[in-house]
């Protein structure tokens, strides 16, 4: 088995990554992308295809980045992260700003649920309520956020909102979908954030919700919406994308995404397997 650079700092790649003061930090190398037809080979008319997976060192996803430790803020600087993609609102962001301050990072602010739109008990009382109101309210914000990861060149990207699952997770899956990833190993992906955030970040974060007036009257669905990631819920996701849009594509493209926009995504976030 070959060692890369990643596995050297941070060893098994199905686990989180030890950032420490994260959850949730971990990234979407290695993912099987379908063979795309080299252009090359198209212009001398052969119909050979080139196998692609995601790059190593590409693309990360995270919980929120406020508890970093001395030695979390090492280990993030040693992925060579230069792009921080922050999908939270501006009262999450006042609360708890990230310890990123010092390092030789691009920070770009796109929340996915826009100042006086952040769902409340009206509009949600199960985690797949929030995920449809992304969807058929706020599409244009998910979009922007796969765009600035299209637009990142060779940088390292990491996005993250509060727990690294739900904005967060259906952005993830909108670009790996994007890159042609296969839908279910996007969905795995997705539901890793489960296990991850199980225990004391669970807790942490149910006792401070439990006494939000805001929140009292989702009753036992609390402890799904703040750390559950059942595959179920993404699925639901998708085929409303595939409802509403006809794809993922479909999305982005409603959302001002050319053809060469898709093509510059996939080309930042997949690499021939083998190179």
């Amino acid at each position: 088995m070959t060692t890369t650079a990643e596995d050297a700092v941070f060893g098994t790649r199905n686990r989180p990554y030890p950032v420490e003061g994260t959850y949730n930090f971990r990234s979407t190398a290695g993912y099987a992308a379908a063979a795309r037809t080299d252009a090359t080979a198209q212009a001398d008319a052969q119909t050979d295809a080139t196998a692609r997976t995601i790059r190593e060192g590409k693309l990360y996803r995270s919980d929120a980045l406020h508890g970093l430790t001395d030695a979390g803020r090492r280990q993030f600087s040693e992925l060579g992260i230069r792009m921080v993609i922050d999908l939270r609102d501006r009262t999450e962001l006042a609360k708890s700003p990230s310890k990123l301050d010092g390092l030789a990072v691009d920070i770009r602010h796109n929340p996915i649920f826009e100042e006086g739109h952040v769902p409340g008990t009206a509009e949600i009382t199960t985690l797949v309520d929030i995920y449809r109101l992304m969807i058929r309210s706020h599409a244009r914000r998910l979009a922007d956020a796969v765009r600035l990861i299209a637009d990142s060149g060779t940088d390292p990207v990491l996005v993250h909102c509060t727990a690294g699952k739900d904005r967060t997770g259906v952005v993830i899956a909108l670009a790996l979908l994007a890159a042609e990833v296969d839908r279910e190993q996007v969905i795995l992906d997705y539901t890793a954030s489960e296990e991850n955030l199980r225990g004391e970040w669970s807790e942490a974060m149910m006792a401070a919700a439990s006494g939000h007036p805001g929140l009292a009257g989702i009753g036992e669905e609390l402890r799904e919406i703040i750390s559950a990631s059942p595959a179920t819920v993404l699925a639901t996701t998708l085929d409303l994308v595939d409802e509403m849009y006809g794809s993922t594509t479909g999305l982005l493209q409603a959302h001002d995404f050319s053809d060469a926009d898709l093509e510059r995504l996939r080309d930042v976030l997949t690499v021939s397997s083998t190179r």
